[in-house]
């Protein structure tokens, strides 16, 4: 499980250098659960713009193997039927402490 006050460091941490380094592809990943603070929950999972939108900011990084200006604006990028897929592995809940 990834825990991480901000989804950031997580989208730092899956960037290409450790999933090479890892032997990571976004097919082996079987899924993907983030905690967040509760007071950034209700923002990750409602607003819905790409450079927010928690499934998007968690799958894009690990589709891509970095996210950047053309993996979060771009349409293709992110309508990708192989993000759709890891999008739907990933689960966001409120930390609980």
């Amino acid at each position: 499980m990834v825990t991480q006050s901000t989804t950031k460091a997580f989208c730092n941490w899956m960037d290409a250098t450790n999933m090479s380094e890892h032997h990571l592809a976004a097919e082996d990943i079987a899924e993907i659960q983030a905690e967040v603070e509760p007071a950034g929950y209700n923002t990750i999972t409602h607003v819905h713009h790409p450079s927010i939108e928690g499934k998007d900011v968690l799958s894009l990084p690990a589709m891509y193997r970095g996210r950047g200006f053309k993996q979060t604006y771009d349409e293709g990028s992110r309508r990708n039927p192989a993000v759709l897929d890891l999008r739907e592995r990933v689960t966001i809940a409120p930390r609980n402490d």
